[in-house]
């Protein structure tokens, strides 16, 4: 048996010895394409020059980020239609949620990089683009070890808009796909034990 079959088995919720090759091409494409987009976007975040924040644009800076969040929830909401309809659904869906992250934390990161660039001291300690993602992921993982920390009126109401998202939203943005993805599979079970649907 290959690896995309045990991989695809067992995010499936199966053992591996249940899950065909059928569906091995197109679950192995679906995680290349995530990987893939996820190297790229990180690439892509690590080109980007901090944006050149002044007074004058600041809130059209923070509603771009709202505005970009607010898209992708939009993006994320509408593909949990795919989820259900995609050959391995609970699959689909870690791949999703994947994705969504990865966006999330890059959008969060460029917004911490930019900020610190233009009014220093608003979260001393970012300087570099791994400095804003570090402080990101501690802020999402609650870790919190001190530090950076967010010292500006500003920063603070990045971080606390953050911590707000990451709770209320990502919390049930990964409950929502997973569960689409559990009863899309629990309803495929249920129409193979009983293929006359009666």
């Amino acid at each position: 048996m290959a690896a995309g079959d045990s991989v695809a088995g067992v995010a499936e919720g199966s053992s591996p010895s249940q899950a065909t090759g059928s569906g091995r091409g197109p679950a192995v494409r679906a995680v290349l394409l995530t990987v893939f987009y996820a190297v790229a976007a990180i690439a892509a975040y690590f080109a980007l020059p901090p944006t050149d924040l002044d007074a004058t644009n600041i809130w059209a800076a923070i509603l771009l980020v709202v505005v970009a969040i607010a898209i992708l929830v939009v993006l994320y909401l509408a593909s949990l239609r795919t989820i259900g309809r995609a050959e391995f659904p609970v699959l689909r869906a870690l791949l999703v949620i994947a994705v969504f992250f990865v966006t999330f934390v890059l959008i969060v990161a460029y917004a911490y990089l930019s900020l610190e660039a233009r009014y220093p001291g608003q979260v001393p300690g970012i300087v570099t683009h791994v400095d804003a993602l570090y402080f990101t992921v501690t802020v999402i993982t609650t870790v919190g070890f001190g530090d950076i920390s967010p010292q500006g009126q500003l920063a603070r109401g990045v971080a606390t808009a953050q911590m707000v998202f990451t709770l209320v939203f990502l919390g049930a943005l990964l409950r929502s796909a997973v569960n689409v993805g559990r009863s899309e599979r629990q309803r495929r079970e249920d129409a193979q034990a009983d293929p006359d649907g009666g």
